[in-house]
């Protein structure tokens, strides 16, 4: 079923529309959140967090105690034979639900490590995704611009033999072409070397046949004001910080009242046989009451307890500030990069590949009649390669940059 479902997600791959492409990178997700080892584990330890929140704010154990006299010592009432006792300890209000509530903030807390690494192996596979795209159209403009220089190098086998054009040519046209041969083969490796990693992420081996064929691209983004408040809002990063916070102050809230008095109520059982000194009640079972008053008596270790978690509540507030200016900060630098990365595929796509597209062809045309040198051809041809690869990325740099706002906004 597993090898099933997964052939129906790499078969998506042939469907050009980038909502296709959203619905495979979706679907990637879903694998991830489902088998990524690494986050199953987490998950695992904020259920362990949560069955210790459970019983944090619970009373200690009741004692029972139990004893024998093998050589009874007998009193005026008869010789004691066997007592039980049982006791139940009750520490000072704010004890057990200061307790309960910081385990159950270091449970919360838990969960949002849990987010938080789920985001961070979102935004890995979004940007393998790009990179995979981005590998996919290289080799097809290196298949693209191999077959040009393979027409090139026919016209100058042509004028080479009516003497037109100089032999050497033909072996740096040679030479061109192979280290082009040698670029797509180290693609295709780079190819396979990111498609293992995007597949390992949701526990499967990688599939040759897995492609992306276009990138579900956004070019819009929201005003910086709005991700600001969004960031603070909904970023589990922040989040964690103010909960660690929260869960030291509770803390410090059952670390004080430990310092006051805990009180132990028991019933002791006394099980009374008959002897030599007994008098009228002889024989009776006693039964006895007590209560144990536990007093703290060196106050500075409670004292130490309590300025601990407050040093700790102090240090996740400014551990929670400090985060929150290096995300402001990444923000506007990601706004502003993506507004540069904006304009340059802009200039890409508009001018300099349809301009330098079309004098490639003017001069492959002007080449065969010779009236322009092998050199301006391949010059031309090299800009038209470098300007196809840069427009695929932008559109990669300009995706990666869309999963890392992610990350920050806490998306999924």
């Amino acid at each position: 079923m597993r090898e099933v479902y997964l052939s129906i997600i790499v078969g998506l791959w042939a469907i050009v529309p980038s909502i296709a492409q959203q619905s495979l990178l979706d679907s990637l997700l879903q694998l991830i959140d489902q088998r990524n080892p690494q986050l199953r584990s987490v998950a695992y330890t904020v259920e362990a967090r949560v069955a210790r929140a459970v019983v944090s704010g619970k009373l200690p154990d009741p004692m029972l105690q139990g004893r024998v006299a093998p050589l009874p010592v007998e009193t005026r009432n008869g010789p004691q034979q066997f007592g039980v006792k049982l006791e139940q300890r009750f520490p000072w209000f704010g004890v057990l639900e200061g307790q309960e509530q910081a385990a159950q903030a270091q449970a919360r807390a838990q969960a949002l490590d849990y987010r938080t690494l789920r985001l961070q192996l979102h935004q890995r596979a979004k940007q393998l995704f790009a990179r995979l795209y981005l590998f996919q159209w290289q080799q097809q403009f290196v298949q693209e611009h191999l077959q040009i220089l393979r027409t090139i190098r026919e016209f100058l086998l042509t004028r080479i033999q009516v003497g037109e054009e100089n032999s050497g040519n033909l072996f740096r046209l040679d030479n061109e072409i192979e280290v082009l041969r040698q670029r797509f083969r180290s693609l295709r490796r780079q190819h396979r070397i990111a498609t293992a990693q995007l597949f390992a992420l949701f526990d499967a081996l990688p599939d040759t046949n897995f492609r992306v064929s276009a990138l579900p691209l956004k070019l819009r983004l929201p005003s910086l004001d709005s991700l600001i408040r969004l960031v603070e809002r909904q970023n589990p990063v922040l989040a964690r910080f103010k909960t660690l916070a929260e869960a030291a102050e509770f803390a410090a809230q059952s670390a004080k009242a430990k310092g006051y008095p805990s009180v132990g109520v028991g019933v002791d059982y006394v099980g009374i046989g008959t002897g030599q000194l007994t008098r009228e009640q002889a024989g009776q079972d006693a039964v006895m009451i007590g209560v144990r008053l536990s007093l703290p008596v060196d106050r500075a270790r409670y004292t130490a307890l309590v300025e601990e978690q407050q040093a700790y509540h102090q240090q996740f507030l400014w551990r929670h500030r400090s985060q929150y200016r290096q995300f402001v900060a990444q923000l506007i630098e990601l706004v502003e990069e993506f507004e540069d990365q904006q304009d340059q595929l802009q200039v890409v796509q508009q001018t300099l590949i349809p301009n330098t597209r079309r004098a490639l062809e003017i001069l492959l045309e002007e080449y065969a009649t010779g009236r322009v040198d092998i050199e301006i051809v391949l010059n031309t041809q090299r800009e038209l390669l470098r300007y196809n690869e840069q427009e695929k990325m932008l559109e990669a740099e300009l995706f990666s940059l869309l999963a890392q706002k992610d990350f920050l906004l806490g998306i999924d």
